[in-house]
């Protein structure tokens, strides 16, 4: 079972935490980026920090019941199961996506939320926009790193599919074309989005620092006009003036109240985020109340100069992704080429350069495989057409030597007779011509073996199919078994159950054939009893069941020396080793089957079962067996 599975509901819970506790982090620093004072930091940080915490459990729940849903897909990856369908793979591919989505939109919601609703009193609204925008920044920059690391930990599961199952998806995907929209998608992103963050949070950067500053000097500038207005001076009527400098300076967002009581300096923020200032002078003292929000931000020029920086890293993505797709497509055709005859006969094609390094060392990879691959094929290809001409030389060989032996046979066998009918032989001559005769059927009967081996060998033997008496048809097996026997005496107890009458086959192939294993009998165990059982079989078949017994020093050996509670028999005629293989060939050209059933020290039992009569569907030619026996049933 691979453990990169089991770990990855906890991997992606790890990662989406992590980049939680990361945008956390960075936005605490917002009191130096941003100019903030204490209070007001401490206030941002922990509104910031209630907003996070939320994205930081609804995410991670939405993961952990999405996994649920592919469990079974999981595990089957897990214990390498071929039982993996395409489109849980998909939806699996699709889960980084999803996951990274629910993670931002929580963020984003929960940080806007905790902005229009949960807004301390000592910030003012400028001070929230600018603190909610970077926190916005640096929840979509770790957004783009959540999704790249999702991504790779999920394809990294989705790898472990069987090949199979991969293709299949390779092929869908390529077929809907979304792998090319999706790459093109990703990469202009990849390219805009750090553009796009750097430039807005240096625009907000900067727009802080101007803003601080510009507060500083409003600070100023509000003490000084009012020490100077309020503060008493020599003169007939010492409040002559006071009205009109009141006036004056609520006109640049400065009101100034005076109050006979006197007060310490205070500097302290109102319930609507305004600055109020209190000072003391030589008789009472004067209280400034200082608007929030004078200050004009950057002008429109800093966001011009953003926006441009933003789409011209949206054209050179795009730009980067037409080349991108381009060297991915000419990999691709590379790579199919290899299974094309193009790589065998080596002809030319046109070079691509690739712009990418990476797609060009898969390009070297794929061709330095395309070398391997056209050695291995022309080898192939030469060891094909040697072993097609071996067969053919082979055949031919069969033929020509079967056929000149064939003659003089004949003339042997013709000569034999003749000698027999028309002269008057002694019983020595007579015994001579009878071991003439009995040899030189022998090895006739192997030669036609060998004819019939050729010709299933070169797919050229033809049944003649004829119906044929189930009677008739054993008497043809028990007698051609006892001639293939030799001088060995065979007895054959044939049981024919009700129901078989007629078989149309190939009288003189098949009867050859199922006689071959009684000849095997024979010569094997001198004296053999052979049971030949036929019956009829479901659907149609015919059943044959040859039982062959075991020769003596197999009965008589231990247990513990047999191979499967049977010892190798001892090596068959050779012309028997031959014609049994070519039985079971002929029995396959008939579409039927044998299987053999091996019986301890009772010997060996033969089934086969044969259709009735012919299939409705011409059958192929059976290949050669050449082995003694045939493979034993399991």
């Amino acid at each position: 079972m691979n453990s990169h599975v089991n770990r990855l509901l906890f991997r992606i819970l790890g990662l989406e935490l992590l980049c939680s506790l990361a945008v956390f982090l960075i936005i605490s620093m917002a009191r130096w980026l941003l100019v903030l004072e204490a209070k007001a930091a401490d206030a941002s940080a922990y509104v910031l920090g209630m907003a996070i915490l939320f994205g930081a459990l609804a995410a991670p729940l939405r993961s952990l019941i999405s996994l649920h849903r592919y469990r079974f897909l999981l595990r089957a990856l897990a214990l390498g199961s071929s039982a993996v369908e395409v489109q849980e793979l998909v939806g699996l591919s699709r889960e980084a996506f999803r996951s990274t989505v629910t993670w931002l939109i929580s963020n984003v919601v929960a940080l806007v939320a905790m902005a229009l609703f949960a807004r301390p009193n000592l910030l003012d609204p400028a001070t929230t926009l600018g603190v909610c925008s970077l926190a916005l920044l640096v929840v979509s920059a770790a957004a783009l790193t959540l999704y790249a690391a999702l991504r790779a930990t999920l394809l990294g599961i989705i790898e472990l599919a069987p090949p199979q199952v991969m293709g299949e998806l390779v092929a869908n995907e390529e077929q809907s074309l979304r792998a090319v929209q999706s790459m093109r998608f990703r990469l202009i992103i990849a390219v805009v989005a750090p553009v796009a963050f750097v430039t807005l949070g240096a625009t907000l950067v900067v727009s802080s620092h101007i803003r601080r500053s510009d507060e500083q000097q409003r600070e100023a500038t509000a003490l000084a006009v009012a020490r100077s207005a309020f503060e008493e001076s020599p003169g007939v009527v010492t409040t002559a003036g006071l009205s009109a400098a009141t006036e004056v300076a609520q006109r640049f967002g400065f009101q100034i109240s005076w109050s006979s009581e006197p007060e310490a300096y205070l500097r302290r923020h109102t319930p609507g985020g305004d600055l109020q200032l209190v000072a003391p002078l030589d008789s009472g003292s004067v209280t400034v109340h200082l608007q929030s929000g004078r200050f004009g931000e950057i002008g429109w020029f800093a966001w011009i100069v953003t926006v441009a920086a933003v789409l011209t890293a949206g054209w050179l993505g795009t730009l980067l992704a037409r080349y991108l797709v381009e060297d991915l497509a000419s990999a691709t055709r590379e790579v199919r080429a290899l299974d094309t005859q193009l790589i065998v006969e080596e002809e030319q094609h046109v070079a691509y350069v690739p712009r990418f390094d990476i797609v060009a060392e898969l390009s070297a990879s794929v061709e330095k495989l395309a070398g391997r691959f056209r050695v291995f094929a022309q080898a192939q290809e030469r060891a094909i057409l040697v072993g097609e001409a071996t067969t053919r030389m082979r055949g031919l060989f069969f033929a020509s030597v079967s056929h000149d032996l064939k003659s003089p046979l004949n003339s042997i066998l013709g000569f034999t007779e003749i000698v027999r009918r028309s002269e008057s032989l002694t019983e020595g001559q007579e015994e001579s011509l009878a071991v003439i005769e009995r040899s030189g059927r022998e090895l006739l009967a192997l030669i036609e073996t060998i004819l019939d081996a050729a010709r299933v060998e070169a797919r050229q033997l033809q049944l003649v199919r004829e119906a044929v008496s189930i009677d008739d048809l054993v008497a043809d097996i028990v007698e051609k078994g006892r001639h293939l026997a030799g001088d060995n005496a065979v007895d054959v107890i044939g049981d024919i159950a009700d129901g078989v009458n007629w078989v149309e086959v190939d009288r003189v192939r098949f009867s050859n054939a199922l006689a071959t294993f009684v000849g095997h009998a024979g010569r094997s165990v001198p004296g053999a009893l052979v049971r030949l059982h036929v019956a009829p079989l479901e659907g149609g078949l015919v059943g044959f069941a040859l039982e062959i017994p075991a020769p003596r020093d197999v009965r008589d050996s231990d247990s513990g020396e047999t191979q499967g509670g049977y010892k190798s028999m001892p090596s068959p005629h050779r012309g028997l080793a031959l014609g049994m293989g070519l039985a079971r060939s002929i029995i396959e050209l008939h579409g039927g089957t044998i299987h053999r059933v091996d019986r301890g020290t009772k010997g060996l039992r033969f089934v086969v079962r044969l259709p009735a009569y012919r299939p409705s569907v011409e059958l192929p030619s059976a290949p050669l067996y050449t082995s003694p026996l045939p493979p034993k049933a399991t």
